[in-house]
């Protein structure tokens, strides 16, 4: 296995020694120690970062498994450490995750006293924690750019290039301490070379990270001058002839071609239709003849047949020869297959174009649709309007989109349309302006907005979902679509969302035992299920993120599961550290790859980087020290709402505690508490807010301080009438949104019943 580290010219050869070199080591046994230092610390001088990355990723699986002694150990740290600083991102990851392994591996003393010193001049900040990767990672000063590594590696000299990074790292030195420097002058090739240096960003302080990795440098720089020397000897006396190729060149970013590019797509759909008919684009479907056609060919187990005739007369016209149909069924059936695979390569090519201006458009209409709340708006916490017509817990609260009106479902069965334009001069009675009773009564558990607010969906107790079309001038809305689940496999649907994509419009719910299912409201049958299991609990709640690409569930476990919707599988897991279930999930409204999240206990919302993993923030509402467990609460965040103010984002949420909060994610201290608890111990309090960092978690909590108010003689004055009752909440408050009139309202709804509308 040694001699396939002699192989300069297959890479991956070379790779494959490290990747095997793990189970041959476990295999063997501790004493292959003394023979794998040298081969590993020959991986990182390969002139590939393939392999270099190879040779770290062995390294640490070798000291995982304890197979490394600990003064190989802290060799290979100190060799490696000066790669911290690569152009690489993946040898950087590689690097630190090595070195957080080796924390792991030793004692605290010997990691405070052998590895911290490595790793230090690499490090913006002291750090604690080296065993976690993310955070060494998060720590590191600024990597060399690639132009200015590149550059050195592909020096001649390199020898007299390191030299004169070595005096003029001397003469700063002698400069530092006060001392006139003696300088000697320098070639021009090396003169020419420090000012394209420093154009790309060279400073003193890379000039000493390449000093530190001036031996790897060396025999990098050897390793690359002889592959391309022997690459350049095997390349002489070779003459290469090419032949002129017809070509045709297609482009995907002309707009005039994204008609042409969608009738391509449904001629393709629709066998019985002309390729020229389908596609007035003449000069396409010339060359389009000699591969589209094939390729349907290929793909099929039916015999080929001649062309239409039509495309027999193009192909003979462009050819100039006269062809029978026999002639030219035959010369189609003997297409080279590269000229399949090209034609099957413009089909992909052409969906995934068609794919990106989709998202292109949805990109540019969420940016000119109507901010809600506009810029420069307030909660001043003022009720409008008392709604209590519902009999049963409200489950959701979902506005219609450009309208003023808004829904509500509830378990008493019911779901009521509200006008809150309505709602804002003196009327006394507010009533709903619909009205829909699921049969039977049964409670609905979700409701999500479909089809640009024409159509309702709702998900019952009874594994019951219901489409229900939206009249604009009827009093009642209809039922158009319903689906029964099976009580067997699926049960019932706990929530359910709506998907808009594009030619499709899909229903997504969750159902009570792990199924995610997307049902296509234009077409008969499910279009996709995803099965999450119930291994990591029930399904709490899910959310799409703004491009609906991937979707994120939150289950009773205290689990967070990413699924990507285009290829149907989970990309990451994320888990509380204390395993508390998530009762709201909800994307992050200025982080595209960031959940939000609330758990049972202390009122806490978590914001999780799904890429790396992280808790990033956490918003602590309880009084509690920050992740407390022994003075720990019951209170919870039941309803969210994220948004932008002016592009800042903020968090609306409230919860059993009946307080609606006002948490402002770019500057934490202007958060607020919006709309008190009746009789709130907190209202004679003035509420600050801080800031903390916990094990790499900035938290933001709330510090309540007596307010400072002196009794004066206005106090003394008698007030006319009874005092008024309390506006806020007296119970759970279960769901909270936005809904714009003449001026943006708040929404809230609770257990009891009642909905209020706040200003």
């Amino acid at each position: 296995m040694i001699t396939f580290l002699n192989d300069k010219e297959d890479k991956e050869l070379r790779g494959s020694f490290f990747d095997c070199i793990v189970g041959v080591s476990a295999y063997i046994g501790w004493h292959c120690s003394v023979i794998l230092t040298p081969l590993l610390l020959q991986g990182l001088t390969d002139c590939s970062e393939f392999v270099t990355t190879k040779s770290i990723h062995a390294m640490s699986a070798l000291t995982e498994l304890g197979l490394i002694t600990k003064p190989g150990l802290c060799e290979l740290v100190s060799e490696c450490s000066c790669f911290l600083v690569h152009p690489s991102l993946w040898v950087r990851q590689a690097v630190a995750g090595f070195a957080a392994t080796a924390a792991k591996t030793l004692s605290v003393l010997d990691v405070q006293c052998k590895i911290m010193p490595l790793l230090q001049p690499y490090m913006r900040y002291p750090l604690i924690q080296i065993d976690r990767p993310e955070l060494l990672l998060e720590s590191l000063v600024s990597p060399i750019h690639r132009n200015v590594y590149d550059n050195v590696i592909k020096y001649s000299d390199i020898e007299l290039l390191l030299d004169t990074l070595r005096e003029r790292q001397n003469a700063r030195l002698i400069a530092s301490s006060g001392r006139i420097p003696s300088y000697t002058e320098m070639r021009q090739s090396l003169k020419t070379l420090f000012r394209r240096l420093e154009a790309d960003g060279m400073c003193p302080s890379v000039e000493d990270y390449l000093l530190t990795m001036s031996n790897h440098l060396k025999k990098i720089h050897k390793h690359k001058t002889s592959a391309d020397a022997k690459h350049n000897k095997q390349s002489e006396g070779k003459i290469e002839i090419t032949t002129p190729i017809r070509t045709h060149v297609y482009h995907l970013s002309d707009a005039r071609n994204k008609a042409d590019l969608l009738q391509n797509r449904r001629a393709r759909r629709l066998p019985s239709t002309s390729p020229i008919e389908a596609n007035p684009n003449l000069e396409w479907n010339v060359v389009g003849a000699e591969i589209l056609p094939r390729a349907a060919e290929s793909s099929g187990s039916q015999p080929s047949t001649p062309p239409p005739e039509s495309q027999s007369a193009f192909i003979g016209v462009e050819h100039g020869v006269n062809m029978s149909v026999h002639e030219r069924s035959y010369i189609q059936y003997r297409t080279a297959n590269c000229s399949v695979d090209l034609g099957k390569l413009l089909h992909r090519q052409q969906d995934h174009y068609l794919e990106a201006l989709r998202s292109k458009e949805w990109a540019e209409q969420a940016a000119w649709r109507p901010q809600l709340p506009p810029p420069g708006w307030r909660l001043r916490g003022s009720l409008v309007a008392h709604l209590h017509e519902h009999r049963g817990p409200i489950t959701k609260l979902a506005p219609l989109p450009e309208t003023p009106f808004f829904a509500s479902s509830s378990k008493d069965g019911f779901i009521r349309i509200w006008d809150c334009s309505k709602m804002e001069g003196k009327n006394i009675a507010n009533r709903s302006k619909q009205s829909y009773r699921v049969p039977g009564g049964v409670s609905i558990s979700g409701m999500a907005v479909c089809e640009n607010g024409q159509s309702l969906a709702a998900a019952a107790d009874d594994g019951s979902i219901l489409v229900l079309r939206v009249e604009p001038t009827s009093s009642r809305m209809t039922l158009v679509q319903a689906r029964q689940l099976n009580a067997d496999e699926d049960g019932c649907a706990v929530d359910v969302q709506y998907l808009d994509a594009g030619p499709q419009s899909v229903l997504v719910y969750a159902t009570l035992y792990g199924s995610l299912v997307g049902w296509d409201l234009r077409a008969s049958g499910t279009s996709w299920r995803l099965e999450n299991g119930l291994k990591q609990g029930v399904i709490t709640s899910f959310c799409l993120d703004s491009h609906q690409n991937w979707i994120t569930i939150g289950t009773s476990s205290g689990y967070h599961i990413a699924w990507d919707l285009r290829f149907q599988l989970p990309i990451a897991t994320v888990e509380h550290p204390s395993a508390a279930r998530i009762r709201k999930v909800i994307s992050h409204p200025t982080e595209q790859s960031w959940i939000i999240s609330s758990v049972q206990g202390n009122n806490e919302i978590s914001m999780w980087n799904l890429e790396t993993g992280f808790r990033q923030i956490t918003l602590w509402g309880s009084n509690s020290p920050p992740f407390s467990k022994a003075h720990g609460n019951n209170q919870s965040v039941c309803a969210m709402q994220a948004g932008c103010i002016d592009r800042a984002g903020f968090l609306l949420a409230g919860g059993t505690d009946q307080r609606i909060r006002f948490w402002d994610l770019e500057s934490p201290t202007e958060s607020y508490l919006a709309i008190p608890a009746p009789n709130d111990p907190l209202i004679g309090n003035a509420l600050t807010y801080d800031r903390r960092l916990i094990d790499g978690t900035s938290v933001i909590y709330a510090v309540a301080q007596p307010s400072q108010i002196k009794a004066g003689k206005g106090d003394e004055i008698p007030r006319g009438g009874p005092e008024p009752p309390p506006p806020g909440h007296r119970d759970c408050i279960s769901d909270i949104s936005l809904c714009k009139a003449s001026q943006c309202f708040l929404l809230s709804a609770s257990r009891d019943g009642v909905i209020k509308v706040w200003k």
